[in-house]
């Protein structure tokens, strides 16, 4: 076989996989899964139905909060009862809203005021989580009977580096608008991280116009959600 014949075989082999390795957005990919098996494990070891979602992602795709994110993983509904900021109840295969644990950095966040203990979803916004892991199918023996479902754990982002630190403002359709901002960074072993997150909708009335008189009161419940994580 000739040289030049060698060449263009070995250039047809590396051009593939360069393309590739240009093409697959970085950052995209977990290192670990955590809650599968509630210690760090390579997600390709991972023998349950595992999704994790990454901030760039949320960001990428415009998803503000949490409910938002879930409705896009395979297997999880999402029930809400009206506009933004309304009760939202999310369903893991089939189960029970209060059959899918709810976790904030493996803290459970259960409602202990709500009649059966399902987490609203509705408040939830996503722009201090680093990601979001779903684990579908049972998972009681390593968290419990709240768990029949499911398992969905929200990690927040940590601080890393010099300090730094960002804002950003969103307008909308009628005044909607999302707002937020930042201050991390880290000092050797110890790490902070301050945020503020803002949302506002005005929403529409759930009452429809033939039941509103002339001139009536009409309720539009708008919605506002200020969140401060650190």
């Amino acid at each position: 076989m000739s040289s030049f014949r060698r060449t263009l075989i070995l250039l047809s082999l590396i051009a593939p996989a360069a393309a590739w390795a240009q093409t697959e957005p970085a950052g995209m990919a977990p290192q670990v899964v955590i809650t599968a098996d509630r210690f760090p494990t390579d997600p390709e070891k991972v023998t349950g139905s595992v999704t994790v979602i990454m901030n760039e992602e949320m960001q990428r795709r415009q998803l503000r909060t949490a409910a938002d994110v879930l409705r896009t993983v395979p297997g999880v509904s999402v029930q809400q009862s009206g506009g933004v900021g309304t009760q939202t109840s999310v369903f893991v295969r089939g189960s029970n809203s209060n059959h899918v644990l709810v976790l904030i950095d493996g803290v459970n966040v259960s409602d202990p005021s709500a009649a059966n203990g399902a987490v609203d979803f509705a408040h939830f916004l996503t722009e201090n989580l680093d990601r979001i892991e779903v684990v579908r199918g049972p998972m009681s023996t390593l968290y419990g009977s709240q768990a029949i479902g499911g398992v969905v754990n929200m990690v927040t982002k940590a601080g890393k580096g010099p300090i730094n630190g960002a804002a950003f403002t969103e307008l909308g359709t009628r005044l909607t608008s999302n707002s937020g901002a930042y201050v991390r960074g880290s000092e050797g072993r110890f790490n902070y991280n301050i945020t503020v997150a803002g949302t506002y909708s005005p929403n529409d009335t759930i009452v429809p116009a033939r039941f509103t008189p002339p001139g009536g009161f009409v309720d539009i419940d708008p919605y506002r959600n200020i969140t401060l994580a650190s």
